[in-house]
């Protein structure tokens, strides 16, 4: 048994329902929610947050809620049909399932009406059912040239969907520059690659050490960080004697 259906005198007293969906994209929100109250003084407003407009209708927690409410005889107030629809075809099976329901759609935008056993309603159908199949063959036409574009030219659309190249060369650099202690925006300005990139390498480097290879050449020159070679004092290098070769403790006597 239906609870909301309520009965006065044998007579089943329907309700009129409004159902809105916010989003931070609608500028004149306020004024629209005003023109739902203008509309009709009881009119029970229902205000859908959060969701997107191609979510369908059974996963819009506030419209659920509304659902369970509307019986045979109520009237439900949209500001535009796409309120139950993005596309063209999902609206139009929405508008189908609730005036088989005997609930009656209302617009504000246009005054549209929608209601079961009526001619004026299956004229709105019929003409929403074409644009539905215009919207259908647009997308079909739309996939059938790109099948066609990949059967004439395999090669060039994959080269295209690839992706870019990572210059390695150019990771490199900027790798060594960050194993110096310098920072990503002088990185950037050195190297000229973006912020972006040179964040990304070092991510690389910190996650998974993909680019591992380049800590163990920044040890060949000089040592990481300022970490200093076998043999050297902090602050001093060893003196050299012919060759360039290390003078040896017995040479310093000499």
């Amino acid at each position: 048994m239906n609870h909301n259906i309520k009965k006065t005198k044998g007579v089943i007293m329907t309700k009129c329902y409004g159902y809105i969906r916010i989003s931070p994209k609608i500028n004149d929100i306020d004024n629209r929610i005003e023109a739902f109250s203008a509309y009709q003084n009881d009119i029970e407003l229902f205000k859908e947050t959060g969701v997107r407009g191609g979510v369908p209708l059974s996963e819009r927690s506030v419209f659920t809620e509304l659902d369970t409410k509307l019986i045979k005889g109520d009237e439900l107030v949209v500001w535009w049909i796409d309120e139950l629809g993005k596309e063209f075809s999902k609206c139009l099976n929405n508008i189908k399932l609730l005036i088989g329901r005997g609930i009656t759609i209302k617009t504000i935008v246009q005054n549209l009406e929608f209601k079961q056993d009526d001619q004026i309603t299956d004229a709105l159908v019929k003409m929403m059912q074409g644009f539905a199949e215009s919207e259908k063959h647009k997308r079909l036409f739309a996939a059938e040239l790109g099948r066609r574009s990949l059967k004439k030219d395999s090669e060039g659309w994959k080269a295209k969907f690839r992706g870019r190249k990572i210059n390695k060369e150019m990771h490199e650099v900027i790798a060594q520059a960050l194993f110096e202690g310098k920072t990503l925006q002088t990185v950037a300005d050195e190297t000229g690659a973006s912020i972006s990139t040179v964040k990304r390498v070092k991510a690389k480097i910190k996650d998974d050490d993909e680019l591992g290879h380049l800590r163990s050449r920044s040890h060949r020159h000089g040592g990481r960080c300022g970490e200093r070679r076998h043999g050297e004092q902090k602050g001093h290098s060893p003196k050299r004697g012919y060759g360039n070769k290390p003078l040896r403790d017995e040479d310093h006597q000499n």
